[in-house]
Formats: structure tokens, sequence, C-alpha cells
């Protein structure tokens, strides 16, 4: 059981913290996403600086991860009691969500790990994942933040793990984590909404001439 998870939160965090926002930027654009926009390396940034397409590549790119790391701890679980089992795959998402936030590629920074976080939950509960999916783009359309919709799905993950997952102590731990440290990483956007200038997705000018001319 021990070998299994550091297997499995090493292979989940290293996995995780493949920053396929900075990849995208720098070899179709030839430049550094972490210098325009937000500064952020996932795909709301991508999207208003680059474009759909390349924002749709890293959101896929993103999400491939979260699901990779469970599609481990589900391979490694034969053997494990259903309690264990449960442990295993909780610690490999949690794994993926740091690994993008704190990506040891990037010294320790990173994005914000919604993306990553759904990938997991997509393959650890479908119906969840759902869920919180319609919640984020309910919240979005309404309002058109990004962060606003992330939030308030992040706000949601527990309360809807623990509906779904009444006896599941490991999924519940890790939901109320997951929360947490992306309620944690979205502070600064917490700020621009309480004061009235966070960026709403739908009226940014996408800027993607401007910075293909630079980048080329």
């Amino acid at each position: 059981m021990i070998l299994k998870v550091i297997t499995v939160i090493a292979f989940s965090y290293l996995v995780g913290s493949i920053p396929f926002g900075l990849i995208v930027a720098k070899v179709g654009y030839q430049i550094d996403i972490r210098e325009h926009g937000s500064g952020n390396i996932g795909a709301t940034n991508i999207f208003r600086i680059l474009g759909l397409l390349p924002s749709v590549g890293v959101l896929v790119g993103d999400i491939s991860k979260g699901a990779l790391a469970i599609f481990l701890a589900h391979y490694l679980s034969p053997g494990l009691t259903h309690f264990q089992e449960n442990i295993l795959v909780a610690l490999s998402a949690m794994g993926a969500i740091l690994g993008h936030n704190f990506s040891i590629y990037l010294k320790f920074s990173g994005g914000k790990g919604i993306a990553t976080a759904l990938g997991a939950l997509m393959v650890l509960d479908f119906i969840l994942a759902g869920t919180l999916f319609l919640i984020w783009l309910f919240v979005l359309v309404l309002r058109r933040y990004v962060s606003l919709a992330s939030i308030t799905a992040a706000l949601a993950f527990p309360v809807i793990m623990i509906f779904r997952h009444p006896q599941n102590l490991p999924f519940i731990v890790f939901s109320i984590a997951a929360a947490l440290l992306v309620i944690f990483r979205h502070f600064s956007n917490i700020k621009r909404l309480l004061a009235g200038n966070e960026p709403q997705v739908l009226t940014v000018k996408n800027q993607e001439s401007r910075v293909r001319s630079e980048g080329r």
C-alpha cells in the first residue's frame, strides 16, 4: 500500500505539473504566456490572448492530466480494500491538481487546477463532474466571470460529494481540500470581483492578432 501511494502521488504530481498552456504558447506562438494577460497558464488566459483553438488544446491537455492520474490509481488498486482504493484515488486526484497549481517544472508556480480537477472527476464520478460543470456554465453565462463560475463550482463540490458519496471519507476530505485550494488560488480574482474590476471573459478583447505579430 505504501509503495502504491508513493507511486501514485509522484506520478500524479509530475503529470499534473506539465504546463500545457506554456508549451502551446511557446511552441505555437513563441511567447511566454505568463507575460501576457493575467499571467496564468490555464485555458482561460490562453483564450483571451491566443484565441479559441489553442485554448481548447490546453483545456484538453489539462483535463487529461487529472483523468490519467485516476486511471493509474485504479490500475494499482487490485489487492487493496475498498477504503484503501478510495484513499489511493483521492490522493491521485489531489496530486494532479497540486502539480498543476505548483508545477515542479515552473519553480512551483502554475495554474488554478479547475480543468485538471474536472478531468479527475470525469473518471471518478461522471455525474458529479457533469453537475459541477453545469453549475460552472450557468454562473458563467449569467455573470460572464470565469473566476466566479469556478469559485461557485468549488463551493458546491463538497456539498455534492457528500450527497453522492456520504460514506466515503477519503472522497469527502479530497473535495473539501480541493475546494479550499481553488478558492485560495482565486484570491486575487476575489479581490478584483469585490472591487468591480475583474474582466468578463465575453467582453475581453481577444489579442490573438497582436500576439501573433509580436511573437513571430
